[in-house]
């Protein structure tokens, strides 16, 4: 990319993240919004999916609008960030409608990212009981182990963690 190209495609980035944090995805840059294969297209200065980032800045309708759009929620996640791995480790007031929005649009549940995580690792390593109850009743695997380091499970993140109630939602579905 020469530097005029990466000017440009810095321009669109950042117009997509005004865009996206404001929900309105007729706002999105025309080099996003009429790009070929739109809705999964690839923001053109960082190569990271456009729903991967209205997961990161974007309210939930925005992301439900994307996904009804024919977004697709088991992208290619470059970063090691899988959309529901990335929706607990995003840390947003509204995680667990997000996760839902997620989940009905048919995200796999144990998709692993970074270290070998599936989101409800990701929820029991932040102790975030809503999201790990909302994973269980979705039907994510309680046992699924990261396959690296100490191949642990979602038990052994939430008792990592101190998470008390995450780990106690965990061994009951273990049981």
């Amino acid at each position: 990319m020469n530097p005029q190209q990466a000017i440009d495609a810095q321009r669109v980035y950042l117009q997509l993240e005004r865009a996206l944090r404001a929900g309105d995805l007729h706002q999105l840059p025309a080099e996003v919004s009429t790009a070929a294969g739109f809705p999964n297209v690839l923001d053109p200065y960082t190569h990271t999916p456009l729903l991967a980032l209205a997961i990161s800045w974007a309210p939930v309708p925005a992301v439900r609008e994307l996904l009804e759009a024919g977004a697709d929620p088991n992208f290619q996640a470059l970063d090691g960030f899988p959309a529901l791995v990335g929706a607990v480790m995003a840390g947003r007031q509204d995680s667990v409608p997000l996760l839902q929005v997620l989940v009905q649009a048919g995200a796999e549940l144990d998709r692993q990212g970074i270290n070998g995580w599936t989101a409800l690792h990701a929820a029991a390593s932040r102790g975030d009981d809503a999201s790990a109850q909302l994973l269980l009743a979705a039907g994510a695997n309680p046992r699924a182990r990261t396959g690296v380091d100490l191949d642990e499970t979602p038990l052994d993140e939430a008792r990592r963690a101190g998470a008390q109630r995450v780990a106690e939602l965990l061994q009951a579905a273990s049981n």
